[in-house]
């Protein structure tokens, strides 16, 4: 298990625990206001933190480390102002794909294995965007789940972030955030999150096609 956490003074924590419970390593940074938003490990078994930092404009950043702790590398990215990461996922060949928020559009960034951008995308509309969730399935696409003016959507993309499908979904009364997305056994997608008018969790599944299975709250 990975853990990315900050202290009340600012320091990063990057935090390392086995099956049994007990921390393998812990590392404090100490990079100004850098917020870790999110962690993924890739086939080789490194583990990457992705976050923002702060006190540079919200720049994205990614930290890539290796299983006993040893840092590899760390990028920054900022195509502009007032970013957000909130999620991040890595394929089969150790592309990693992020995702978020630019000035209320949601954003996509992929990148290698050696922190080079390979793909930039904004997605904008006329209400204010928030990608929470990406997933890549066993065949390489990609999808990315958030709240599009308080209504559940889903993108499905394929490897040069080019759009499959686009589906929106009524189903919850002023949806606030999707904390979860994952790609079952048959293929279909599932979402967890919060309902915010009803102040609830909300789940729902939905079909490789993007078809409406069933939601709960």
């Amino acid at each position: 298990i990975y853990i990315g956490a900050q202290s009340t003074g600012s320091d990063m924590y990057l935090i390392k625990i086995n099956s049994t419970g007990h921390s393998d390593w812990n590392k404090s940074l100490n990079p100004t206001h850098d917020i870790t938003r999110a962690a993924a490990v890739d086939s080789n078994s490194n583990v990457y933190f992705v976050g923002v930092n702060v006190s540079a404009n919200d720049n994205w950043f990614i930290s890539k480390w290796n299983s006993t702790g040893y840092s590899l590398w760390n990028r920054s990215y900022n195509p502009s102002t007032t970013d957000i990461s909130y999620a991040m996922a890595v394929d089969l060949r150790n592309n990693i794909y992020v995702v978020g928020e630019q000035n209320n559009d949601w954003r996509i960034m992929k990148i290698n294995a050696t922190g080079k951008s390979l793909y930039n995308r904004t997605v904008v509309s006329t209400g204010t965007d928030e990608a929470y969730a990406v997933k890549v399935d066993r065949f390489g696409d990609i999808y990315v789940a958030g709240v599009d003016s308080a209504t559940i959507f889903i993108m499905k993309m394929n490897s040069t972030l080019g759009s499959i499908w686009n589906k929106t979904y009524s189903n919850f009364a002023g949806a606030e955030q999707i904390n979860g997305i994952e790609i079952s056994k048959d293929d279909s997608i599932i979402l967890v999150g919060v309902n915010g008018t009803l102040q609830d969790w909300l789940a729902m599944k939905v079909s490789f096609a993007g078809a409406s299975i069933w939601n709960r709250t």
